[in-house]
Order: C-alpha cells, then sequence, then structure tokens
C-alpha cells in the first residue's frame, strides 16, 4: 500500500515496531498489520492508496446510495461516501 504524508512537515507512523518518518508529500510503500494501518490512519496526516480499498469503494457508494433513497436523502452524481453518510446519519437521526 502507498502511504503519502499530507501535511506541511513531517510526521510518522510505526510500522512492525520501528517509527517510519515521512517529509511533507512524501510516500513510501509498506504493508502495515491492521492495527499499524488503524492507527497511522486515525491520525488524519496521511493519504493511503490501496487498490484493493479502492476496488470496494464503488459499492460502498452504491450502498449508501440506495440507503439514501430509501431515507428519501437527495444527493447529487458526484457525491462522495462521506459526505453522504453524513446526510444519513442526520436523516436517521430526524427519523428517531
Amino acid at each position: 500500500m502507498k502511504i503519502t504524508n499530507m501535511q506541511k512537515g513531517p510526521r510518522g507512523f510505526w510500522h512492525n515496531g520501528k517509527l517510519i518518518m515521512l517529509e511533507a508529500g512524501q510516500s513510501i510503500e509498506r504493508d502495515l498489520s491492521e492495527a499499524d494501518g488503524k492507527a497511522a490512519e486515525s491520525t488524519g496526516f496521511f493519504a493511503f492508496d490501496d487498490e484493493e480499498a479502492a476496488k470496494g469503494a464503488p459499492d460502498d457508494l452504491d450502498a449508501l446510495k440506495a440507503r439514501a433513497d430509501e431515507l428519501g436523502v437527495e444527493y447529487g452524481p458526484r457525491i462522495g461516501a462521506e459526505t453522504l453518510r453524513e446526510r444519513i446519519a442526520e436523516a436517521e437521526k430526524s427519523a428517531a
């Protein structure tokens, strides 16, 4: 998986018990364990490019669109998954 530091300064993440530092905009290829991947992702510092994750994204978006349709949530053709998740959460909260 390709990991890219999206911040303006150096940032690090743990990989197999070692701290890996990346300069601003620098990318590196690493296969992270599930725990290391979750920890790195939780910082919000990095972008992850994983072909398998990218393949799964359209299905996720399709499922979100189906749920939004059930709830009557309006959305445009270019909406992203995160925005749609937020709108669905608001609609579910209002319905409760």
